[in-house]
């Protein structure tokens, strides 16, 4: 186990707060009182108004203004995922408020249409609304070139709003609404699509006057796209966050309670790192295995029947999706070779819907980059004699911290031009690739991370968890201040030393449960998948004592919580005492609580 000791704060830093959530709050880079207020009490002064700020607003709102007058027709394309089934909900339930006489919403099909408003995804458009006097997008379009100028050429105005990071040349849009632009001075860079959807909402709504509008109804979604899209909950991401989850909870949008009644969850109860377990998996559920206007369809639903009707198709369907991604992630984690600086997977038998999940299972296990990909069956190039010359493959990208993995893309298509198309953040990209060149990439995808991080980074506790404190006892509760928890957000990480284990739990054969004490209270230590069930099965003569790396949750359950540890790393161990320690091996969900995602 490999860590760096947290770095103690000052003093006189943060004086009126815990010891533990002082250190977390040093850890994350504050540093003033004015900077801790500001963080852990976020105002809606963080709402800057877009006007004068975000680059090409103005010929959008134009071109909104104009449509609405002339009682054009309004084509909202989304994405479909959750940010852009949110964002397609938002706009098109937005403009409809807002007067819009005609305003329908497009979802172009992951596999047959792929990401974003491609040119295969621009004919459907034409073909199915032949009227469409305006196609707004979001959560896609930055880098849609060919979709866009097939819509053009046949005289459809465009706008794009989108969050993802521009390539150097910019698409032919009317209008692109991308605080991600190099020339766009609006300060936060890190909103999702439904964030920069929402700015665009709030300015539109100024230009027609209309001060009663409420767009506070639609933070909701604001909430769950944002969440969902894994984006730092930080700045204006995290007061849009915590207001969206009370709206959410507000019963006004009948979905979410339906989505969480499947789940077999209490709306009540869910906090924002529950929303990407219980609430996105089923929304996304749509755009991987089944109708991707799906998820949309039941986010606008009217009623609280239709809202049930929705959400158990969206259940079957993520019932679907949990299957194979359960089977071909089991495949894929059998396989991994521990040497590699980063995995490069290909099977043309793999979903492409599910290689993003896929991906986020292999750095969950390894902490090192991954990318998964399948084969496209309809973008296949035959020789003259009928044999296959060539074929597409299209994948996903997941990396952990300290990786950056739109950068590494770049760096290899610079180097020389193996890929078709990619683009992405951070932390999650997209790439095509054709199989020719899949040898050569896996290559350069290997060399590029080495040279991102080359050795496995150290853990980063935030504070230490001692069984005799120096200082007052860790009290759960003052990390409460710190929700909403999400990306560049978590929930905390610390190094506790000495929990010493008195039962031991293998459930299901492949997760960890260990119950002991910590500073004398009786403490829960949890770890799902865990790759070390073999190892703690061997131990079963004495009671003993670790050393670990745990990461605090909150476990709420049928109107009970508790805080508990998520394992992530441990070292030791040494016997606490000559007791037998009981192990128990369970099939049954009683020990973990909460949904399956």
């Amino acid at each position: 186990m490999k860590f760096d000791w947290p770095q103690d704060c000052p003093a006189n830093f943060a004086r009126d707060w815990s010891s533990p959530l002082r250190q977390v709050l040093w850890s994350r880079g504050l540093r003033t009182d004015e900077e801790v207020q500001a963080f852990l009490y976020p105002s809606w002064d963080l709402l800057i108004r877009p006007e004068n700020l975000l680059k090409d607003l103005e010929p959008a709102l134009q071109l909104l203004l104009k449509a609405k007058e002339n009682k054009q027709k309004l084509l909202v394309f989304g994405d479909y995922d959750v940010d852009g089934s949110t964002a397609a909900c938002l706009l098109v339930s937005s403009l409809r408020a807002m007067g819009f006489p005609k305003v329908e919403a497009f979802i172009p099909h992951r596999i047959k249409e792929g990401y974003g408003l491609s040119a295969v995804a621009a004919k459907r458009v034409v073909e199915t609304h032949p009227a469409v006097g305006l196609v707004l997008t979001c959560d896609c379009g930055v880098s849609s070139f060919e979709g866009i100028e097939f819509l053009k050429e046949r005289f459809v105005p465009v706008i794009v709003t989108d969050h993802h990071s521009p390539p150097p040349k910019r698409v032919r849009a009317d209008a692109v609404i991308n605080p991600r632009q190099a020339d766009c001075f609006y300060p936060d860079k890190n909103l999702a699509g439904v964030g920069v959807a929402f700015l665009l909402m709030t300015a539109l709504r100024r230009a027609l006057g209309l001060r009663n509008f409420r767009l506070k109804e639609v933070l909701d979604l604001v909430a769950v796209g944002t969440i969902c899209d894994m984006v730092p909950l930080q700045g204006l991401n995290r007061i849009l966050v915590r207001e969206g989850l009370k709206e959410m909870k507000s019963l006004q949008r009948p979905i979410w309670k339906a989505l969480a009644e499947q789940a077999s969850q209490d709306l009540g109860d869910l906090e924002a790192e529950d929303i990407g377990f219980v609430i996105g998996p089923r929304l996304n559920a749509a755009g991987r295995v089944g109708d991707p206007e799906a998820g949309l369809r039941a986010l606008l639903s009217a009623s609280r029947l239709e809202a049930q009707t929705r959400a158990l198709e969206l259940e079957t369907l993520n019932r679907e999706r949990r299957r194979l991604q359960t089977e071909q992630t089991d495949r894929v984690l059998s396989q991994l070779l521990p040497e590699e600086s980063a995995h490069l997977i290909w099977s043309e038998d793999f979903h492409l819907g599910l290689v993003g999940l896929i991906a986020s299972k292999v750095v969950e296990r390894t902490r090192k980059p991954a990318c998964v990909l399948t084969r496209m069956e309809d973008e296949v190039s035959w020789d003259q004699e009928g044999k296959l010359k060539d074929s597409v493959w299209k994948g996903s990208l997941r990396a952990p911290e300290g990786f950056h993995l739109a950068q590494i893309l770049q760096g290899i298509q610079s180097q020389e031009e193996l890929l078709l198309s990619f683009g992405g953040h951070a932390a999650a990209a997209g790439v095509s690739v054709l199989e020719s060149q899949l040898p050569k990439f896996r290559e350069a995808f290997r060399v590029f991370c080495k040279r991102g991080l080359s050795e496995e980074p150290p853990w980063k506790p935030e504070f230490v968890v001692r069984e005799k404190p120096s200082s007052a006892p860790i009290q759960f509760e003052d990390f409460e201040i710190l929700k909403p928890f999400g990306q560049a957000n978590p929930p905390p990480q610390a190094l506790v030393l000495g929990f010493s284990v008195e039962n031991l739990r293998i459930l299901k054969e492949k997760h960890l449960r260990l119950e002991g004490k910590i500073q004398g209270k009786k403490t829960s230590v949890l770890q799902f998948q865990s790759p070390w069930v073999s190892l703690f099965q061997k131990i079963q003569k004495d009671r003993f004592s670790l050393d670990f790396i745990g990461q605090l949750s909150e476990n709420k359950w049928r109107g009970r919580s508790r805080w508990e540890w998520r394992l992530l790393d441990f070292q030791g161990w040494g016997d606490a005492s000559k007791k037998e320690i009981p192990i128990k091996r369970e099939s049954s969900d009683e020990v973990i609580s909460g949904a399956s995602p």
